[in-house]
C-alpha cells in the first residue's frame, strides 16, 4: 500500500467525513478519502497526515441501506485479512 498521501487535486472526487466505532457506543469521526483502490483517512479535509490507509486489492466492499444506530456500515471484507467497517450518518 502506499504512504504518500492522496494527490490534492483529488481530495474532492471520492472524500467525505465517515466514523469508526471505537467502544460500544463510542465514535469517532474522521475524513476519509478513496483514491486509486486505496483507501486514506486523517483528522480533517486540509490535515495531510494520513491515520490509516490501506489497499483495497481482494476486499469486497458491502454497503448496508438499512441504518442501524442512524448509520449506514460500509464492510469491506477479505478472505484472509477480516473486515474492516466504517459508517455513514443517515442524515
Amino acid at each position: 500500500s502506499r504512504s504518500e498521501p492522496p494527490n490534492s487535486a483529488d481530495f474532492g472526487r471520492h472524500s467525505g467525513w465517515l466514523e469508526e466505532n471505537v467502544s460500544k457506543d463510542k465514535w469517532r469521526r474522521l475524513w476519509f478519502v478513496l483514491e486509486q483502490n486505496v483507501v486514506y483517512n486523517s483528522e480533517a479535509p486540509t490535515d495531510f497526515r494520513i491515520n490509516h490507509a490501506f489497499d483495497l486489492d481482494g476486499y469486497t466492499m458491502n454497503f448496508i441501506r438499512e441504518p442501524t444506530q442512524g448509520k449506514h456500515p460500509i464492510t469491506f471484507r477479505h478472505p484472509l485479512h477480516g473486515s474492516y467497517v466504517i459508517w455513514a450518518n443517515s442524515e
